[in-house]
């Protein structure tokens, strides 16, 4: 059931950023949007926010979006290489590589890309057996799954957070909500 809400919040938060790009008529608000969104997958990286990023980074690579060059043409530069880059850091290239070494090397708290541990523990069900040669259980596969939900976890358990207003991250919101 949890699964199931955190899989629904991310597809409402990547529908979310597609849509608010996609009800703008004009151009110039359409590369508005995309640049806040951008500026919203910045601060969520600053914050260790793995998924919102990954969210909202989907949302702008939607097939949808994807068709608008004369917008993405339009936003700059730096915006541009910085999606790049936030795309290619949470990548599922190579398993999960970049993303999985800037989890190794963060202090949590941080809030984990779901993605990554769901394809991991789908295929350890999968492909690793439920029992040895002998016919006992498989401790090894065991252990792996739990290891994968114990790193998982990491990040979301390092007790109180204490998160303070950011006034950007608030106005990029907010200017996305009322265009």
């Amino acid at each position: 059931l949890l699964l199931t809400h955190l899989v629904e919040h991310f597809n409402a938060l990547a529908n979310w950023a597609t849509s608010s790009i996609c009800t703008q008529m004009r151009l110039a608000r359409r590369v508005s949007a995309v640049t806040n969104l951008i500026t919203l997958c910045e601060k969520s990286m600053a914050r260790n926010n793995f998924f919102g990023c990954r969210a909202i980074v989907s949302g702008l690579r939607n097939s949808a979006l994807f068709r608008m060059k004369k917008t993405f043409t339009a936003v700059s530069e730096p915006a541009n290489a910085s999606l790049t880059s936030l795309d290619q850091e949470l990548s599922h290239r190579d398993n999960f590589k970049l993303y999985r070494n800037l989890v190794r090397e963060c202090a949590p708290p941080f809030i984990p890309y779901l993605g990554c541990v769901s394809r991991d523990l789908v295929f350890m069900r999968d492909g690793l057996p439920d029992q040895t040669e002998v016919g006992a259980l498989n401790l090894n596969k065991i252990t792996r799954m739990s290891e994968a939900m114990f790193d998982f976890l990491r990040g979301c358990s390092s007790g109180p957070l204490s998160i303070s207003g950011d006034d950007q991250v608030q106005l990029a919101i907010c200017s996305l909500s009322t265009m």
